[in-house]
């Protein structure tokens, strides 16, 4: 538990494609503790087709913020999903569609020369965990396989809404993210209190190296954190 605390965290700044130009000028300070960027993102359509345009990734912001990454040294990851895209996930990875949907956002990191993929997959398909576990160790693979044939190492991520009130959800979660442990490089777990009209988002990032027992206390996961997992802002 203590290795674990003592850890570097990940911090990661999601910026979105439709307020690219506003969001994406960090003053140097602000480099100084974000780790890397996450660009959002790549919608999935009810159809299971990827679809670029509906959260503003155009080729110039893409290959833009990659840029602006690599000039500060930090590293760009393409986020896949995100809120109201659960249905075409599920349809873009299932059995028939897998390989295909692979093989566009690889083709996308190799394209605009992203770092990894970030899935984002909202909330956690409970019902489809078997689908969620495939689709992150098709990623694993061939994000390995550029790293092979490229410099640096291309990483995983993913971002996992928690639901502390539903333990039927916490538990198929815990089993998922046991199942996957050794694909993913980072989870980020997100849970969002609602207060009125007040939403408040707490991000905790988690390395996915720790043990199974650990992973068990996000059934108990609230805003005093559990010891092991890094708050971040």
């Amino acid at each position: 538990m203590q290795e674990l605390c003592q850890r570097s965290l990940w911090l990661g700044a999601y910026v979105p494609g439709w307020a690219q130009n506003d969001s994406a000028k960090f003053q140097s300070h602000e480099f100084e503790s974000i780790t890397y960027l996450l660009h959002f993102a790549v919608f999935v359509r009810p159809n299971g087709r990827l679809d670029l345009r509906s959260n503003g990734l155009t080729r110039s912001k893409m290959r833009s913020l990659v840029a602006v990454g690599h000039d500060s040294g930090r590293k760009v990851l393409l986020v896949v999903g995100g809120e109201g895209a659960s249905e075409g996930l599920r349809i873009a990875w299932n059995s028939k569609n897998l390989t295909r949907t692979v093989r566009t956002l690889i083709n996308l990191v190799e394209m605009y020369g992203y770092d990894g993929i970030d899935l984002d997959w909202e909330p956690f398909p409970r019902l489809d965990a078997q689908l969620y576990v495939e689709a992150i160790k098709s990623l694993r693979r061939n994000l390995d396989e550029i790293s092979r044939r490229r410099t640096g190492t291309r990483v995983l991520s993913a971002a996992i809404e928690v639901d502390i009130n539903d333990p039927v959800y916490m538990r198929s979660l815990t089993q998922s993210l046991a199942s996957i442990r050794g694909y993913l490089d980072q989870v980020n777990l997100r849970n969002c209190l609602l207060y009125g009209t007040i939403r408040l988002s707490i991000l905790v990032e988690a390395h996915l190296s720790m043990d199974s027992e650990l992973l068990m206390q996000t059934r108990q996961f609230a805003p005093s954190l559990s010891p092991g997992f890094n708050p971040i802002n």
